[in-house]
């Protein structure tokens, strides 16, 4: 469930929190997300997630619906935490990027290629993630 209520709109950026860290997602629509997961895991994690350090291949970009990502007991809520710093490419864009890369293994790295690091780089083209360096 949403916390503080709304709606996602195609772009926006999930932050879902779990015990200890958050999960980030992009919400693609029809309740779907793009997000980064283990392989071999329904869900990963992000801040947190010991499991993912530094594997190179071990982790992909998935589509899944938001319900299945969000786990209860978590919560998430729209955080589009940088639309004040960065114009955020168009949707079009942002949802085609996110499209092509759905299914590729990527490197996963805690501190400079996380869940966070993606969305953010698909929403604004920018490399910065704001749970490492806050």
């Amino acid at each position: 469930m949403a916390e503080g209520g709304g709606h996602p709109r195609p772009g926006d950026l999930i932050e879902i929190f779990r015990r200890g860290y958050q999960h980030w997602a992009l919400y693609e629509g029809d309740g779907n997300v793009i997000h980064v997961t283990d392989v071999g895991k329904a869900v990963a994690g992000c801040q947190g997630a010991q499991h993912l350090l530094n594997l190179p291949g071990n982790t992909k970009v998935k589509k899944e619906p938001l319900k299945d990502v969000e786990k209860n007991p978590d919560k998430w809520r729209v955080n589009n935490k940088y639309d004040r710093d960065y114009t955020p490419l168009p949707v079009e864009k942002i949802i085609q990027n996110a499209e092509h890369l759905t299914g590729t293994a990527i490197e996963y790295d805690l501190i400079t290629s996380n869940c966070e690091h993606l969305v953010i780089l698909l929403r604004y083209d920018e490399e910065i993630s704001g749970q490492v360096s806050d």
